[in-house]
């Protein structure tokens, strides 16, 4: 507990000079090296004991807070920096959910994501007002247990169960309950905040919600989109300017009467595609949440902890009777939804060890809670016991059904876009080859990468690639993407390429065409050649004179397999989705002939970019070949599948499912 009138110790700085030392601490090097001494020791001590790193940042909290130590105080700086943690904590949330997954199994996910949020918040006003908790508070304390956090993702996907129906459908149901929960947050903190009638704070809320989502799904998008192609080129502004979208977003729902962590929910998934997951803007926003903000929001749940009231018998009988609610309703709900779509008992139980944990969205929310005096830290602390029980069943319930689950030998799907290696190889002629790439990094929140291979020692040709690796991270960048570009020297250019993609981890390899049909046919061992038969990756070949076109057309090559036709049947709806209504994707099968549905003409026209369903071997270069000696200036597209996984790679037809 504090210390009243403070201990003083005193030390000697230089000759003679006394400093006063006082509990609780108040400078700001002895604040930030306390709260940094707990972020780092106390999440080792918490997992050495099998524990989750979150309940060793609460107890560290804890520890140096009024009710241990008596180092901090929780008003003040703490406090700010954890108000600006729980902002920071939303933000994320929405900014890391996989947007794809909601709609690759939107059925599973939209009946999921309902009726995991309707059980629980329902039992749980129940029990709430059977404790004799105020309306107010039974739906809150309710919708604690209605939202969820799926911190045992990563071990699920260790087992290789990422692409699993029950998993996909529970990740977004994710999105679904926890923005359902945080609106009955920001309604009912608004009914209690108010004295005015309930129907005109409901419109309120409705005109806020409105301009909410016109602010973050309208506007942002395109300012940031403004901002990441001009000023925003330099990695430090974009960091910048995502944390003005945070705030200035957070701010907008504060004066719509909304919380501000609905607002930074709203940010994160604003930003969701724009920030892609494995470039350096989104390391740099993970490095500052991990290791500074969040940490310091935790530090500061824990220093709200009344040890006096977590013995106190009813925070021990609400604990249970929380954790009873959760576990059972969040259970019911995934039985109910296997019932329902045919998923056996160990896909049931993944689907419940995902849904069942309680933190992020929980913790963020009881803090909201206890400052708008709607809960007690009575509540606060049971949420707390209820977050550490609900984390430990959900990692025990997940590490024992993924082992009973066949297909958890398989690797995780990949996306297209996730990462794209581009081979370039002169400071011109590449740019619509690099906006091709672009595109398809956008459709998944992916970056691309341009490589320059060097087969010289020589410092000034490697001095030249490098200006033709900073040039074309130049023009990626005034496109409002990210890249990292590389500079290799190998003993030849498809080596190069090989070696670094499997250095990589690149999800496809785009190429551009560069020969004619005579050059191919007269020198043998052509690089592009090379490259599809060796590089152990998907390979798209483009020839791309120009990206002016009006439709895109599938062409069946006789040979092509049921993959490879799908593969390029879909690669060609991305890029008529990318380019909107400009382009129609139609089916043809040979050269010149389009079958159903068909255009007017019943040709293929000059303003027609073709997208060749090509089978793998000779003829798959061949087929380019023939279609560019027959039209050097219509735009080409040809895929070559990689079925086999030597770091993770998968079939086409997998990195295509949506």
């Amino acid at each position: 507990m504090g210390v009243p009138g403070g201990v003083r110790c005193r030390t000697l700085t230089g000759a003679s000079a006394l400093t006063d030392i006082s509990l609780p601490l108040t400078s700001p090097a002895w604040v930030f090296l306390t709260i940094f001494l707990v972020t780092l020791v106390m999440p080792i001590i918490a997992e050495r004991l099998r524990l989750p790193g979150v309940l060793g940042l609460v107890l560290g909290g804890l520890l140096v807070g009024p009710q241990g130590l008596g180092l901090l105080e929780l008003p003040g700086l703490v406090s700010q920096l954890g108000g600006f943690g729980i902002l920071y904590l939303m933000f994320l949330a929405g900014l890391e959910l996989d947007l794809d997954v909601l709609a690759r199994d939107k059925q599973h996910a939209v009946v999921f994501g309902i009726l995991t949020f309707l059980l629980p918040i329902s039992v749980g006003i129940a029990t709430n007002v059977a404790f004799g908790f105020g309306v107010a508070a039974a739906i809150l304390v309710g919708s604690f247990w209605a939202s969820h956090t799926p911190v045992v993702y990563p071990t699920i996907r260790r087992h290789g169960l990422a692409s699993e129906p029950a998993v996909t459908a529970t990740l977004g149901a994710t999105i679904i309950t926890n923005t359902l929960a945080l609106m009955v947050l920001a309604v009912v903190v608004a009914v209690e905040a108010s004295s005015r009638p309930p129907v005109l704070i409901g419109l309120q809320l409705l005109a806020g919600f409105i301009v909410l989502g016109v602010v973050a799904f309208v506007l942002v998008p395109k300012v940031t989109l403004w901002f990441f192609r001009g000023l925003g080129q330099d990695g430090i502004l974009r960091f910048l300017f995502v944390m003005v979208v945070l705030l200035g977003v957070s701010v907008v729902a504060d004066l719509g009467g909304t919380e501000p962590i609905v607002g930074a929910f709203f940010a994160g998934l604003a930003l969701n595609r724009l920030v892609p997951n494995t470039g350096f803007l989104m390391s740099r926003i993970e490095f500052v949440g991990s290791a500074i903000l969040i940490p310091m929001f935790l530090v500061s749940v824990g220093m709200l902890v009344d040890l006096s009231k977590v013995t106190d018998p009813r925070t021990l009988t609400l604990a249970a009777a929380f954790t009873i609610v959760t576990i059972t309703t969040k259970y019911g709900a995934a039985w109910i939804i296997g019932r329902m779509f045919g998923f056996d008992q160990p896909r049931v139980e993944v689907m419940f060890s995902l849904s069942v944990a309680q933190a992020a969205a929980t913790l963020a929310a009881a803090i909201v809670g206890l400052r708008a005096g709607i809960i007690d830290e009575t509540i606060v602390n049971a949420t707390l016991l209820v977050v550490l029980i609900t984390v430990i069943v959900a990692s025990w319930s997940a590490g024992r059904a993924s082992d009973r689950i066949p297909s958890a030998i398989s690797a995780a799907p990949s996306k297209l876009g996730r990462k794209i290696l581009v081979p370039v190889a002169r400071r011109d002629g590449t740019d619509q080859l690099i906006e091709m790439a672009l595109m398809l990094a956008r459709s998944d929140g992916g970056t691309v990468v341009p490589l320059h291979v060097v087969t010289t020692r020589d410092t000034t040709a490697v001095d030249q690639g490098r200006s033709v690796q900073l040039a074309a991270e130049r023009y990626i960048s005034s496109h409002g993407a990210e890249s990292t570009g590389l500079v290799r020297i190998d003993a030849s250019i498809v080596r190069g390429i090989s070696n670094s993609s499997l250095e990589t981890q690149a999800s496809v390899v785009l190429v551009g065409w560069t020969e004619t049909s005579a050059t191919r046919r007269t020198v043998l061992g052509s690089v592009v050649d090379d490259v599809v038969s060796r590089v152990p990756a998907p390979v798209i070949v483009a020839h791309l004179p120009h990206l002016n076109f009006d439709r895109v057309l599938v062409e069946e090559v006789k040979g092509a397999s049921p993959v490879e036709i799908g593969a390029a049947r879909d690669l060609a709806i991305r890029i008529g989705r990318a380019y909107a209504t400009k382009v129609a994707a139609w089916w043809i099968h040979g050269p010149g002939k389009v079958e159903s549905p068909l255009p007017r003409d019943n040709q293929i026209r000059e303003g027609d970019l073709v997208v060749l369903a090509a089978p793998g071997g000779p003829d798959f270069t061949r087929s380019i070949a023939d279609h560019v000696a027959a039209a050097p200036e219509r735009p080409i597209l040809a895929i070559r599948t990689y079925a086999e996984r030597p770091h993770g790679f998968i079939e086409m037809s997998e990195l295509f499912r949506d």
